[in-house]
C-alpha cells in the first residue's frame, strides 16, 4: 500500500478556507471592528470596562431593552489619548425612531448643556453627542462584516487627557428601545484573541443573531427616514436595479449571477471612497452601453465571457 503525504482534498479546502478567513480579518483594516455582544446589561451599576488600548476599534452590539434603558462603558485615562465613539442602528422596520444619543463623561469636563437621564459623579462633566431629529432622512451605509445596512450615527473624535475613570453613556431620548452598535476606537488593531472572537461572532452577526427583532428592510422600513442619494426615487438600501451591463448580458433568467455582483458592489465598492466613485461613474455611463449589448446576441455572449472572471472572484467573497 502506497502511503501518500498529500492532504485530502476536503482537508485542503478547509485549510484554505481558514487561511482566507484569517487573512481577510487581518488585512481589511478599513472595514473591521473587533465584535462584542452584550450578553449582560451594561448598566450604570455594572458598566462594561473597555480594556486597553482605547485606540483599538471595537463594535459593541448592544440593546436598549426599553426606552428608559441606559448602557454604560468605562475606560481608564492615564495620558492624552484619542477617543473615537459612535452610535449606529441597523436599518430595520421599527427602528425608524431609534436615535441613540451618547455622552462622554469625565473628570473636569463642563456641565452638560442638555438634561441627562442619569446623575453625574461629583467633579464630573459631560460632552453630549446628539443624533438626528425623528423622521428626518438619515444617511445609511452597508457594513460588509455584519452583512447589514446601518443608519450612520453621531461621532465623537477628540483627545481626552485628564487622568481618571471616564465613561460613555448611551440612551435614546425618544423613548424607543432596540438594537444598536456602539463603536469605540479609531484604529483597526488585531491580535490572535480578536481574530478568534471574530471567527466565533461574525457568523452569528451575519445571521442576525445579535438582534432582538426580525430585521425587515425594504419595503417595510418607512422611506421617510431613508436617503435617496442618486435621486432615482428609490432609497439607497432598497436600490437593487442598477447592474445595467450585467443585466443586459445575463438577462433576468440569470438573476443569481446578477445578485452576486450586486452583493459584491454593496460589500466591497460602496464601503469605500474609490469604490463609490467607480460605482457613480458606472451608473452615469453604463445605461446606453447596456442598450447596445441587449440588442446584439454576439455582444451579450462576449460580455458574459468577459464578466465570468469577475463573477468567479465575486462569488468567492460574497
Amino acid at each position: 500500500m502506497i502511503r501518500s503525504n498529500r492532504t485530502p482534498k476536503r482537508g485542503r479546502m478547509k485549510i484554505v478556507g481558514w487561511v482566507l478567513i484569517v487573512g481577510f480579518l487581518t488585512v481589511q483594516h478599513a472595514l473591521a471592528h473587533v465584535p462584542y455582544l452584550e450578553d449582560v446589561d451594561y448598566s450604570p451599576e455594572a458598566p462594561f470596562e473597555i480594556p486597553e488600548p482605547l485606540a483599538k476599534s471595537r463594535a459593541f452590539y448592544s440593546w436598549l431593552e426599553t426606552g428608559a434603558d441606559i448602557d454604560v462603558f468605562s475606560f481608564q485615562v492615564s495620558e492624552p489619548v484619542r477617543l473615537f465613539a459612535q452610535a449606529i442602528v441597523p436599518v430595520c422596520q421599527g427602528y425608524e425612531e431609534l436615535l441613540p444619543w451618547f455622552a462622554v463623561v469625565g473628570p473636569g469636563l463642563p456641565a452638560p448643556n442638555v438634561p441627562l437621564p442619569f446623575d453625574l459623579p461629583a467633579g464630573y462633566g459631560a460632552w453630549v453627542v446628539q443624533n438626528e431629529e425623528p423622521w428626518m432622512p438619515r444617511e445609511t451605509f452597508f457594513e460588509p462584516f455584519g452583512d447589514k445596512w446601518y443608519f450612520d450615527g453621531p461621532v465623537f473624535d477628540e483627545v481626552v487627557s485628564t487622568p481618571g475613570t471616564w465613561y460613555l453613556y448611551y440612551w435614546n431620548p425618544y423613548g424607543i428601545g432596540g438594537d444598536y452598535a456602539a463603536i469605540v476606537g479609531p484604529e483597526e488593531i488585531w491580535d490572535l484573541h480578536d481574530i478568534l472572537r471574530a471567527i466565533i461572532y461574525t457568523p452569528m452577526i451575519r445571521r442576525g443573531e445579535e438582534l432582538h427583532i426580525e430585521c425587515l428592510l425594504c419595503p417595510f422600513v418607512d422611506e421617510r427616514v431613508l436617503q435617496d442619494s442618486d435621486g432615482d426615487g428609490v432609497p439607497d438600501p432598497c436600490d437593487e436595479e442598477k447592474c445595467f451591463i450585467a443585466t443586459a448580458a445575463f438577462g433576468t433568467e440569470m438573476a443569481g449571477k446578477i445578485d452576486t455582483l450586486r452583493s459584491f458592489r454593496d460589500r466591497y465598492l460602496l464601503t469605500n471612497s474609490p469604490g463609490r466613485s467607480f460605482v457613480e461613474f458606472y451608473y452615469a455611463n453604463s445605461a446606453p452601453i447596456a442598450d447596445v449589448i441587449r440588442s446584439e446576441g454576439w455582444l451579450r455572449a462576449t460580455v458574459r465571457i468577459l464578466l465570468m472572471p469577475l463573477l468567479g472572484f465575486a462569488s468567492l467573497l460574497v
